[in-house]
């Protein structure tokens, strides 16, 4: 922004006026001011627009850097514009070619802004001609139904309209779609339809579309099944639907099924398939099965020992912040178990632990600080930390805190 300005504030509203319209680029952007702020003259939005533009064509440059601000925001200091990455990203050119730091950073956050709404786009189809697909959709294509119908639920422009996408999620699933069948039933189950008898037209379209192999569908039934929720329980039915899920690759259903064969649950106990699921699970990427799946490798069960193993998916848990995972992974450093022994590792993962109040690794802490070990020796952290443990009735915690106030 320019520093410097003439002093045009105690001109009177007639005198900048004449100024402004003389060609004065400074006077126009202070008139736009007046305008824009209701100072010495009625509000006027669209004046101040005009004046602000008038001063930038000349090459004022806080004029160019407001209305850069203005069109990338649609609104700066009460005053709304239509939103236009365009009109912003010219007129915070203008000002960056000044050197005005706070339009080149404009300028970056625009470009941004744009790559990821055009990620999102991509990934929810709304990059479309919407005329040419709607002309498609009404003659019967089930792939431009979804297209519009993923469109108004999803679109990024003010035109989200549920009810238009409930309607042709509606229509593709009455020509079969699978995914049409579960969004349609999804959006009788939060009430976005029309349809009567809500409860039944909901565990309807679920059954199509999961009888149409879309793994979603299944674990919602799967999951329906087991609760009773909607349907009534039905743990052989909720069993059968969560495998047709986690064949399909649905993680939650894989993870459930590896609940049901841990406890018994509908089938006959197997830990060698619970830690079939969770492996499968846990290569997806969940937290839990990735910790559960560290300990069926740590202890044996359903799968070979194997303590390298337990320490490689303790620690993916423990980078997906899993704080009994982090404390795992922690001992295992500390003791080179599964892992070459580090201790600035082992402190450090106690620390992330430790932070999410998990007990053993606040003490765990307390001792690598008091001790020096894989951290600087620091007995005021320390004592921070064995009172945090403390706090939590952690009795050794307590101990040395006794043993440390009398030393």
């Amino acid at each position: 922004m320019e520093n410097g300005e003439n002093n045009l504030s105690e001109l009177s509203f007639d005198e900048l006026l004449k100024l402004a319209e003389s060609g004065d680029a400074e006077a126009q952007y202070k008139l736009a001011l007046r305008y824009h702020k209701a100072n010495g003259v009625e509000e006027d939005f669209e004046k101040a627009l005009y004046w602000y533009e008038q001063s930038a064509n000349r090459g004022y440059l806080n004029a160019q850097a407001w209305l850069g601000c203005n069109y990338r925001n649609g609104y700066n200091y009460g005053m709304c514009v239509d939103k236009d990455y365009d009109k912003a990203l010219y007129w915070y050119g203008k000002a960056a070619e000044q050197g005005d730091r706070e339009a080149i950073e404009g300028i970056k956050t625009i470009h941004e802004i744009i790559r990821l709404q055009e990620e999102y786009n991509r990934k929810y189809g709304l990059d479309i001609n919407l005329d040419d697909e709607l002309k498609a959709a009404e003659q019967g294509n089930v792939d431009s139904q979804m297209k519009v119908a993923n469109y108004y639920a999803n679109a990024t422009d003010g035109n989200v309209d549920m009810k238009k996408a409930a309607y042709w999620y509606g229509q593709a699933a009455n020509q079969g779609n699978a995914k049409a069948q579960y969004e349609y039933g999804s959006f009788c189950e939060h009430g976005l339809t029309d349809e009567t008898n809500c409860i039944e037209k909901v565990l309807y379209w679920y059954e199509q579309s999961a009888k149409n192999g879309y793994a979603e569908a299944q674990y919602r039934l799967g999951l329906w099944y087991q609760t009773g929720y909607y349907s009534g329980q039905d743990l052989e039915k909720s069993l059968y639907w969560y495998e047709q899920a986690a064949k399909n690759g649905n993680v939650v259903a894989q993870k459930r099924l590896a609940f049901y064969y841990a406890d018994g649950e509908a089938v006959e106990q197997d830990d060698a398939k619970m830690a079939y699921w969770h492996n499968k699970a846990a290569i997806g990427g969940d937290i839990e099965s990735q910790y559960l799946l560290a300990i069926c490798y740590e202890d044996g069960v359903g799968v070979e020992k194997d303590v390298e193993k337990a320490a490689y998916w303790y620690e993916r848990a423990a980078e997906q912040g899993e704080e009994r995972a982090q404390f795992n992974i922690a001992v295992c450093y500390e003791e080179g178990k599964g892992v070459e022994k580090n201790l600035k590792k082992a402190a450090q993962w106690y620390g992330k632990a430790a932070r999410q109040e998990h007990i053993l690794a606040q003490y765990n802490l307390a001792v690598c600080y008091e001790n020096g070990s894989g951290v600087k020796k620091d007995l005021e952290k320390a004592v921070k930390w064995y009172k945090k443990a403390a706090e939590q009735d952690d009795e050794d915690a307590e101990k040395a805190l006794k043993r440390l106030n009398k030393s």
